[in-house]
């Protein structure tokens, strides 16, 4: 029997070949188009056609720089374009969707402790846009070298929507409403609207006791039956105790779930809260400190409220530094940018927030109701 050795034309080789990239180019495209509708989908599910707009740009110029010829001809302009999209990614990343913090005090102990990083989600209550060129990542550096001013304000407030509201027991990023500067993490127990108070260290809203998280936890003066069994429960359970008076009488830190354990071993013959000191944001007047603080009507977009002396003190600061008005008093009549009025209506929604560490922890008790316009965003996860 005869073999033959047959041997392929040169232009069917070429061809099978060109056919095989083709193939394997068109594959790839249609990976990298899944890539970029998966999370465009998702974002328009979750409500954030704003998102789904951005990624489907950034896709485009993706796609369009990577098809320019002369980006491959030259390793140093394909390096410089390289760097400038993963600064811009990175930058735009920061704005619009997550960002690390790290936790400085002990205020939020036990859900947070100082030196945590935590993941904070701009996605849930919207990204808050630039109000100056101090928000942006980067180009801030510049502005700061020059000595400008962290309230400085170029641009109207303007949030684009988010997935959900701020919601009770959030832990909330936010600028500092007394120090501008600096970026604190507290918890959201008061709503828009709600109207809320302080007694013997309970926070009750619409009249109803509010159910704290567990991980909260106040200074508590606790007189002891003996030490050998007190000392035991402490080190086992981590408890850092102080002295009052004799040996017998300690302050100590305590959870709700330790405090009941005390009592449950019959170490303790009495156990007391003790009062954190200080005065209210209200300033002196009508009995209130932040250890008992309220009823307060948590100020909403839309909400108003009849002018007294009573609101005045209540809500001066928040209409002259965050609603931005000019409020004052003046020989029985209120002023508001110069002209006498009777009543307020506000712009803005706030919150009340206070740190789990609640004896430790300087919050809305003393500085008075969070602006919407200071919110970061809320903490996804902790690592």
């Amino acid at each position: 029997m005869k073999v033959e050795n047959r041997i392929a034309p040169e232009s069917e080789i070429v061809s099978s070949v060109k056919t095989e990239n083709e193939d394997g180019l068109t594959r790839k495209r249609n990976y990298e188009w899944l890539l970029v509708s998966i999370p465009a989908l998702l974002a328009i599910f979750l409500g954030l056609f704003w998102l789904a707009t951005g990624i489907i740009i950034l896709a485009f110029i993706a796609f369009l720089f990577r098809s320019l010829n002369f980006l491959r001809r030259s390793q140093i302009v394909l390096a410089f374009c390289l760097l400038s999209a993963v600064t811009v990614l990175s930058v735009l990343v920061r704005l619009f969707v997550i960002e690390v913090y790290n936790v400085p005090s002990s205020s939020m102990e036990n859900a947070l402790f100082p030196g945590d990083n935590i993941l904070v989600s701009k996605l849930n209550y919207g990204p808050k846009l630039p109000q100056s060129p101090l928000d942006i990542p980067w180009v801030n550096l510049f502005f700061l070298l020059n000595n400008a001013k962290a309230d400085s304000v170029y641009w109207d407030y303007k949030r684009l929507n988010g997935y959900s509201e701020v919601k009770r027991n959030d832990i909330v990023v936010f600028k500092g409403v007394e120090n501008p500067d600096e970026f604190v993490v507290k918890r959201c127990i008061g709503l828009p609207g709600e109207r809320i108070s302080i007694r013997n260290s309970e926070v009750v809203v619409n009249n109803k006791v509010l159910s704290m998280p567990h991980t909260q936890k106040k200074r508590t003066r606790v007189w002891l039956k003996g030490l050998p069994g007190f000392l035991k429960f402490a080190d086992t359970s981590g408890i850092v105790y102080g002295v009052q008076g004799d040996n017998l009488v300690k302050d100590i830190n305590l959870t709700q779930q330790k405090k009941r354990e005390l009592t449950t071993l019959n170490l303790t013959d009495s156990i007391q809260y003790v009062p954190v000191e200080g005065e209210s944001f209200t300033g002196k007047g009508w009995g209130w400190s932040a250890a008992e603080l309220g009823p307060i009507l948590i100020p909403s977009k839309g909400l108003r409220i009849e002018l007294n002396r009573r609101n005045f003190f209540i809500y001066r600061y928040v209409i002259n530094h965050f609603e931005k008005a000019l409020l004052w008093y003046n020989d029985g009549q209120f002023y508001l940018n110069g002209n006498p009025v009777s009543s307020y209506t506000f712009k803005y929604n706030y919150y009340f927030m206070i740190g789990d560490n609640w004896s430790y922890s300087r919050d809305s008790r003393f500085w008075g109701f969070l602006p919407e316009v200071n919110i970061v965003g809320k903490e996804v996860l902790t690592f």
